[in-house]
């Protein structure tokens, strides 16, 4: 009964198994799925000869069950061992496929040709016989046909594997064939056990099945290996399948042996057994996983959460040189990179400013691949994707130079809007691994970093910047500086505006933008990115460059902050978030249109109401849900002459006095109260010197604000004060 069980239950296994197979829709599995059906189908005919024998006793179903049997397990050994001979390409050649259908129908003929006796019992299962090949002969045309099937034919494959070129031209591909080998031998060395089992437990001969499964789930697993593991994490995967796996078969066949003789005397015992074994040796596959995940996870845990800790923590304060090395290290002890080449414009071409190992030292600054590159949205590219990535396809030829050139195996742009201003590329692996989907992953998600290591290569190489600025203060805090002043001013004689952003260290995230988009409509952002110091200040740079260059395609407002959103959320480092706001003013009308996401405090001060009022409302930071369309909401307001509008970051009014009294926005109110006659250069000034009064110490958060007043429309200042 057991047996009949575990076949019906292998049966139900191995469609579900093909079916997940099938859906990669790749052609090398393609063969494998076969494999996987033809193995399906011989488990199928050894469970209904087993519900004969045990329940409709009929010879003559057993004589063509038996025949239809052996036909399909040696069509299975057929197409495993010629499946495993067609890697790579899993394609056959048409004199490998004349081959397969000579053997099949000459093995059709002689298993049908030939008559065969047997004996079936419960106690003795089934055993058949077929005649000898000669009166004379002291084989049988059985014992030719298993030395063949299960010895020859598998022999024949793990030769021509091992002596082909192609399946040993990297180490990658070596350690694919030893997987493959390992799974001839697995085929072979089920059928040698199972077959000696019978001899102590008859019924042992239906279950052949289960080694021919692990044959195929190691060659199936094979052909996904990407990475080459070294001698510690293949003996940690070894112990992990032989405990988890093997010792609970050895344990199940074992009890099986022992306690068949109270199978009829006892069947209650029986079953009780059995059941107990079953039980446990499902808690032991289910415990012992994730004890091995554990350990198999301290030596190939995912790097990304190291790397980019160890990016943020770059020292900017070296010189070229020395901060080259500085990454390279990074990179090899995380990545496992050999080496890497920088290389950055210098408005002639893109120069080599920093090496590790021997490469190219310059390239054309108008180069097609990188065009192709940015048209599709891609800053990472590696040089195993050329052939299978069609997003890749008009890029093809000049990467796949470069990576001739350089003999490097992965490129990744460093862009600012939709000019390439420089070029990372990195050497292949240790063990020589391919760079896979993980890699590419990480780097999209860490590209702030990569922007921010070219950003300072580029100034240290193009300005000198070095040797003229204190050593004391980070390069970073220079760069950051001027990308927060890279800003069109406002200059309408309707409006007056006012800013300030003063971070409590040398650099934060916190930032202002004005984006020109006709001469009676501008964009205002006020806002900060999440984090401190220089991680927020590389997610500030991306942020606005971004905003730029979708602003070049977009043209709703509620779509602009849409896809801002999916960019932090998808792109910037994880836990990456923006709290501000967006405002779109439009002097033609005198209208602000505004989307809240997550200011604190946005302010109006109309001359008809003579009071200061919020008008911020509800509204959700960027970056937290990956769809935040349902919570987008346009707001907007009209300006008139005398408003004054006054928006801030949150450690304005959080900043606390020496008594742990909040300024509020209670005093920020009255400071906007007190100050309306002057100019919002100067609103913000004072508020900040009133804020300052308050706390009498020294500022421990980033605080940004921004002032507008608006005029008629003749009057009024000129320009940003």
């Amino acid at each position: 009964m057991v047996y009949i069980i575990l076949n019906g239950l292998l049966c139900v296994f191995l469609i579900a198994y093909s079916y997940a197979v099938d859906r990669n829709k790749m052609i090398e599995f393609g063969m494998t799925v076969n494999s996987i059906l033809f193995l399906f189908s011989y488990t199928l005919t050894v469970f209904l000869n087993l519900l004969l024998i045990n329940f409709f006793p009929n010879y003559t179903m057993m004589y063509m069950l038996v025949r239809v049997s052996e036909i399909l397990e040696k069509f299975f050994l057929l197409n495993f061992c010629l499946s495993i001979m067609a890697y790579p390409s899993f394609k056959k050649s048409k004199i490998g496929l004349l081959l397969e259908i000579l053997i099949t129908l000459a093995l059709v003929y002689l298993v049908f040709k030939n008559s065969i006796s047997i004996v079936a019992s419960k106690n003795t299962g089934l055993h058949f016989y077929t005649q000898y090949m000669t009166p004379t002969s002291l084989f049988r045309w059985q014992t030719v046909l298993n030395i063949l099937f299960h010895y020859v034919f598998p022999g024949v494959a793990a030769l021509y594997i091992i002596v082909r070129p192609a399946n040993t031209k990297n180490k990658l591909e070596q350690e694919r064939l030893v997987v493959h080998l390992v799974a001839l031998v697995t085929v072979v060395l089920s059928y040698i056990i199972f077959t000696a089992a019978i001899k102590i437990a008859p019924f042992f001969y239906s279950l052949k099945s289960f080694g021919y499964v692990v044959g195929i789930y190691l060659a199936y697993n094979a052909s996904k290996i990407h990475i080459v593991n070294d001698f510690k994490t293949l003996l940690m995967k070894f112990l992990q399948i032989f405990w988890i796996y093997v010792v609970p078969a050895i344990l199940l066949g074992v009890v099986m042996i022992f306690v068949s003789k109270y199978k009829d005397d006892n069947f209650i015992l029986f079953l009780a057994i059995i059941s107990f074994v079953l039980v446990a040796i499902f808690l032991r596959t289910n415990i012992l996983p994730q004890i091995f995940s554990r350990r198999a996870n301290a030596l190939t845990v995912g790097y990304d959460k190291t790397l980019e800790k160890k990016l943020a923590d770059l020292e900017y304060n070296l010189s070229v040189e020395n901060f080259g090395n500085q990454v390279s290290k990074i990179l090899a002890s995380e990545v496992k990179c050999t080496g890497i080449n920088i290389l950055i414009s210098n408005g002639n071409e893109f120069a080599s400013v920093y090496s590790s190992y021997p490469s190219i030292t310059s390239l054309p600054l108008e180069y097609p691949a990188f065009d192709v590159m940015m048209g599709v949205g891609r800053q990472v590219a590696f040089k195993n994707q050329l052939e299978s990535h069609h997003a890749l396809a008009g890029a093809r030829a000049g990467l796949s130079e470069i990576f001739e050139k350089d003999t490097s195996q992965a490129c990744i742009l460093l862009t600012e809007g939709y000019r390439v201003f420089g070029v990372i590329l990195l050497n292949e692996k240790e063990l020589g691994n391919d760079y896979n989907k993980y890699d590419y992953n990480t780097f999209t998600k860490l590209y702030p970093h990569f922007f921010m290591i070219g950003y300072y290569m580029n100034s240290v190489a193009n300005e000198g910047v070095i040797g003229t600025i204190n050593r004391e203060i980070k390069m970073s805090d220079q760069i950051i500086h001027s990308i927060q002043e890279n800003m069109d001013f406002i200059r309408s004689p309707k409006i007056d505006v006012g800013y300030m952003m003063k971070p409590a260290r040398n650099i934060g995230g916190e930032f202002i933008d004005f984006i020109r988009l006709t001469d009676t409509r501008h964009i205002v952002i006020l806002g900060s990115m999440s984090g401190k110091g220089i991680t927020a200040s590389m997610s500030m740079v991306i942020m606005k460059s971004i905003i730029r260059t979708f602003l070049a395609d977009i043209h709703d407002f509620k779509e602009l902050i849409q896809q801002i959103n999916h960019f932090i959320r998808f792109n910037l480092p994880r836990g990456t978030f923006f709290a501000g706001v967006f405002a779109l003013l439009d002097f033609s009308d005198n209208m602000m249109y505004y989307i809240n996401c997550g200011i604190p405090t946005l302010m109006l001060y109309t001359q008809s109401y003579n009071n200061v009022i919020e008008i911020q409302g509800d509204g959700r930071v960027l970056g937290f849900v990956p769809d935040i369309s349902k919570y987008v909401k346009v707001k907007k307001i009209k300006l008139n002459p005398g408003d004054v509008i006054f928006a801030c970051t949150d450690g304005l009014i959080e900043s606390q006095s020496l008594r742990g009294e909040s300024y509020g926005k209670a005093r920020l109110q009255k400071s906007i109260m007190d100050n309306l006659s002057y100019s919002s250069n100067k609103i913000t000034q004072f508020t900040y010197e009133n804020l300052r009064d308050f706390t009498s110490k020294e500022q421990e958060a980033d605080i940004t604000c921004l002032a507008m007043k608006i005029f008629a429309d003749k009057g009024g200042a000129n320009g940003t004060t």
